[in-house]
């Protein structure tokens, strides 16, 4: 299937390409301006949650409670585990990209194209959100495995304390995914340390910690555990915190509300994220992209769902060569890599 491709321009043309503005309506939006707060266009996220180590077994009740929240709200929400989706065409159709729950201890997320899409998709102006095990992980072999994501995040795990309850505490009260919160929540989780304390990384700005009263010595990051924080990273916003690890934190409205409003300022940064209108409309020659078409051995037509539903397969009576780099799987079904 084709997909128009897209400008590619730094952080405002990026802005610019989403959301068109239609000059005929500008009277109209002066006057309602002059009598309601101004609100921010609704971004549009992609969820990516694939795991190739651990398996969180919440995940997917973590994104339908994502979603609900974000959608009720007027923010458009897709997500996928494939990998493919992560082409320079499918990611400039997203103002922001959530890794959630992502790790690779058995294997790398994606392949180095598809990591080159990311990375051009940062550069030109996307944002990204890393929640809980989107960590990158520690060990020899993990440290090869796509050092430019490990140097985005700004963090390493290390370990995590037992599964307990514990006080976040917000440092930062003017940052937008902080703002209308308490000065600290309490929170079931895994409170993940890391090997190296962000805060020490120029350029991060620590928004949140955990409290690490009654911790054990290998979760314990003396006295100063940062747990979200925010940063410029090529160009681009991201925000990350290293909690989430199953639905006692997602079903915390509190917490809740810091996740969406990180996604909203990684999307928007610091204008209004309270107040979104939804104003996004179909582009000419702007498609929708529901799933991406390949060819296979023997003229087969493989239809990958990028919703996270299982791959559709259609035989033709064409026969072609098998491409280069795809695979073939046990049921002789291929796929290209």
């Amino acid at each position: 299937m084709g997909v128009t491709q897209t400008n590619q321009g730094g952080k405002g043309s990026s802005r610019s390409r989403r959301r068109p503005l239609f000059v005929a309506l500008s009277s109209f939006c002066i006057l309602v301006g002059l009598t309601h707060p101004a609100s921010a266009q609704a971004p549009t996220v992609l969820i990516f949650h694939k795991q190739n180590g651990f398996i969180h077994t919440a995940t997917s009740a973590v994104v339908s409670a994502l979603k609900s929240d974000w959608i009720n709200r007027g923010i458009e929400v897709e997500n996928t585990v494939d990998s493919l989706a992560f082409t320079p065409q499918n990611l400039a159709r997203f103002d922001v990209v959530v890794f959630l729950n992502t790790n690779y201890r058995n294997g790398p997320l994606l392949t180095r194209a598809q990591e080159a899409a990311f990375e051009g998709y940062l550069q030109g102006g996307g944002a990204f959100v890393g929640i809980h095990s989107a960590v990158p992980l520690n060990g020899a072999w993990e440290e090869t495995v796509w050092p430019w994501y490990a140097n985005l995040f700004g963090a390493r795990f290390r370990s995590h304390a037992p599964y307990r309850s514990a006080p976040l505490v917000f440092e930062d009260r003017n940052h937008a995914s902080t703002r209308g919160l308490p000065d600290r929540i309490t929170l079931q989780d895994e409170w993940y340390a890391v090997q190296v304390n962000p805060r020490t990384i120029a350029g991060i700005h620590v928004i949140a910690k955990a409290d690490e009263t009654g911790f054990l010595a290998d979760s314990y990051m003396g006295g100063d555990h940062p747990m979200t924080w925010s940063r410029t990273f090529e160009g681009a916003r991201a925000w990350m915190t290293l909690v989430g690890h199953d639905m006692a934190a997602f079903s915390n409205a509190e917490f809740l509300t810091h996740v969406r409003q990180g996604v909203l300022w990684a999307a928007l940064g610091d204008s209004a994220t309270t107040s979104l209108r939804l104003s996004r409309r179909p582009q000419p020659g702007r498609s929708r992209v529901s799933h991406l078409t390949y060819r296979g051995k023997n003229g087969e037509r493989l239809e990958v769902r990028l919703d996270g539903r299982t791959m559709k397969t259609q035989r033709t009576p064409a026969a072609s060569a098998l491409p280069a780099g795809s695979l073939k799987t046990p049921d002789g079904t291929v796929r290209g890599k």
